[in-house]
């Protein structure tokens, strides 16, 4: 990787590795910070920021999708067709 956050190098990459670089294709990132929130945005994912390093209108500014107090607050529901369903209370 060449350059760091914000941009989405990292996250397109990650995306290739996992066969998911298809626009379609639904992805999810996890982000604390204000410049990954923006890397995670620009690499096309959904991006649920975590309140640990940046205000919630800091991180909602830099285009998080979601805001959360911390990891504790995220589940994931299996589905038989192998997809999972991001539950987020807040």
């Amino acid at each position: 990787m060449k350059t760091g956050k914000p941009s989405p190098e990292g996250y397109l990459l990650g995306r290739e590795q996992l066969g998911v670089s298809d626009p379609s294709h639904s992805v999810v990132v996890f982000e604390d910070a204000v410049a990954g929130v923006r890397a995670g945005k620009a690499a096309g994912a959904t991006v649920v920021a975590m309140l640990e390093t940046a205000s919630k209108e800091e991180l909602e500014a830099a285009g998080a999708d979601h805001v959360v107090e911390g990891l504790h607050k995220v589940q994931l529901s299996p589905h038989q067709n192998g997809l999972l369903t991001l539950n987020l209370s807040t």
